[in-house]
């Protein structure tokens, strides 16, 4: 009787061992199989992470450029960028000793003219903008800081080449718009000051 236990127990342990190892070949068998039919690809490297990671930084910092490049501005933000940039000149120059729209000066007048059509183009430049664009920004700042009217504007818009401290004036405009609308700060070489009082006898 107690060979019989034994044997019984015996054999059921086998048979559990053998279904046991059926169950696990099998679960092996579909765990190597993909989808397709073939073997799962393995596991990528530390370095092929990597990769992989600096790759998709890479296209969401370039998305991000585009985006910004290709990002539209309107003549309320041409307008208002100008403006702000040219109160900064003119209260600099105030503090100096410099009032520009003081009609007793208009030889100082005409070169700070010379720098707003220079800022103006330097604005429009950078935000997407054309020429009759810069030449709109430039009469805007000539008339709400200038006070000029429009025979002035005319004038002073056909007169940036017409000599070297006219020019330099405009050169310096631009230079200083760009460099404000990058670091938000112009340096004194290029400020409006600078530029008048540097090509006028004040």
């Amino acid at each position: 009787m107690n060979n019989w236990i034994l044997f019984s127990s015996s054999a059921l342990l086998v048979t559990l061992v053998l279904l046991l190892a059926l169950r696990i070949l099998y679960l092996y068998r579909d765990s190597m199989a993909s989808p397709a039919g073939g073997r799962l690809s393995a596991a990528p490297s530390p370095q092929q992470r990597y990769t992989t990671l600096r790759s998709e930084n890479g296209s969401s910092k370039a998305d991000s450029r585009s985006a910004k490049g290709s990002q539209e501005y309107s003549r309320v933000d041409w307008m208002s960028k100008a403006q702000i940039f040219a109160g900064i000149q003119l209260l600099d120059a105030k503090r100096k000793g410099l009032i520009l729209a003081d009609d007793n000066k208009p030889g100082c007048r005409q070169l700070a003219a010379m720098y707003m059509i220079g800022a103006a183009k330097g604005i429009i430049l950078n935000m997407q903008g054309n020429d009759q664009d810069a030449r709109d920004v430039a009469a805007f700042l000539m008339t709400h800081n200038l006070h000029f009217d429009r025979l002035d504007i005319e004038d002073a818009l056909n007169a940036v080449t017409r000599d070297e401290s006219t020019l330099n004036s405009y050169r310096c405009g631009l230079e200083g718009a760009e460099t404000w609308l990058a670091r938000r700060f112009v340096p004194d070489s290029i400020s409006l000051y600078e530029a008048v009082s540097s090509n006028a006898f004040i």
